[in-house]
């Protein structure tokens, strides 16, 4: 990959469900099953505009009528069932794994934040064989209490590698990605091609493949 340019580009931070992964065929029978369990029907939905937050957040977007009682159950259910064969009906993306590469040989630290919780995380990064790629992963519960949002993810990573704002591009596929970018001071690449809409993003691409002409301009500096 050749990359030129003036402002170096040393770190890279990626979401994981919508930039990375199609994770919906996986999600969506597991959260039908979870439904079901709770003695309800999934109501009919495109899971493409909700997937991204937890899934209590998701489940109550799809049927708002939900209790906390059934919400507690579905979420029991959904986590024993995706966490032990729901993800691996998972999609990598086409091209993740040859960019990533590419961006590693060019002397880029690649670092990935997630709302997906750890145990998922790590099977689908396992089994794309794509987890050395990362210098960190930080999921919604790699810590206790939990992260309250990406947003405080990437404020924490930054701090703990010592990443230089101004020299870290944030990829992602949801308004809540460019928030934490912005909220971080960090350029932000919208995948167009995810689940989410960033009506403000400036910069974006279509597949992940065109990552590689979205940071043409960019030069990629070794450590």
């Amino acid at each position: 990959m050749q990359l030129a340019e003036i402002h170096p580009v040393r770190s890279l931070f990626f979401d994981l469900d919508g930039t990375l992964i199609d994770s919906c065929p996986g999600i969506t029978a597991a959260l039908a099953l979870a439904f079901r369990a709770a003695g309800r029907t999934m109501p009919a939905a495109d899971l493409r505009a909700v997937v991204g937050p937890p899934i209590r957040i998701i489940a109550t977007r799809i049927d708002p009528t939900l209790t906390d009682a059934e919400l507690a159950q579905i979420e029991t259910v959904y986590r024993a069932e995706y966490d032990s064969d729901g993800w691996r009906d998972t999609v990598l993306f086409s091209g993740v794994v040859p960019v990533l590469q590419d961006l590693c040989t060019a002397g880029a630290r690649l670092f990935l934040v997630t709302n997906k919780p750890r145990i998922p995380t790590a099977q689908i990064l396992k089994h794309f064989g794509i987890s050395e790629i990362f210098d960190d992963v930080v999921t919604r519960d790699s810590r206790t209490p939990g992260y309250a949002g990406k947003a405080e993810m990437l404020s924490e990573m930054l701090i703990r590698h010592s990443l230089v704002p101004e020299s870290t591009i944030m990829i992602g596929d949801t308004a809540e990605d460019e928030e934490a970018a912005m909220l971080n001071r960090l350029e932000f690449i919208h995948a167009t091609y995810g689940y989410g809409s960033c009506a403000d993003a400036r910069r974006s691409i279509a597949c992940f493949l065109d990552l590689r002409a979205a940071l043409s301009q960019k030069n990629i500096e070794r450590l």
